[in-house]
């Protein structure tokens, strides 16, 4: 009788100590390789948003502003987005004006504006890129 007694007020601490291990609060390690975050496919696009700074392959990558530039041309007016792109990395500066479908070959990637577009009251302006290791 006197292990029944303390057999089960241990078995209810096993328990809950076991439920409490399974807490939501343990971090998700799903996509990293070793401590560092896997880096996207090169054909996974690589989202930015205006005002923001990412790293990828050792580039800071700074959207400065997302405009909508409307011109004319022969047939009328036309439209594009336009992307001011700050690309840092070793201490050197390139400023990039692209715009959608442009590429630029620098510090050993090809970078291709995927898809970018003008923010509303719901979302805000960004610019998807694409990386590929030259």
């Amino acid at each position: 009788m006197k292990i029944m007694r303390s057999f089960i007020p241990l078995s209810i601490l096993a328990v809950l100590t076991f439920v409490a291990c399974q807490s939501e609060t343990v971090p998700d390690k799903t996509g990293l390789i070793g401590n560092e975050p896997a880096k996207p496919a090169a054909d996974k696009p690589f989202r930015v948003e205006e005002g923001q700074t990412k790293i990828y392959g050792g580039m800071e990558i700074k959207i400065e502003r997302i405009v909508e530039a409307f011109f004319q041309t022969e047939k009328g007016f036309s439209e594009q987005t336009q992307v001011d792109v700050t690309i840092k990395k070793d201490g050197k500066t390139v400023n990039w004006d692209a715009v959608y479908g442009s590429a630029t070959n620098i510090f050993g990637y090809e970078i291709k504006v995927k898809d970018c577009a003008t923010g509303t009251s719901d979302w805000r302006s960004f610019a998807d890129f694409l990386f590929i290791k030259k």
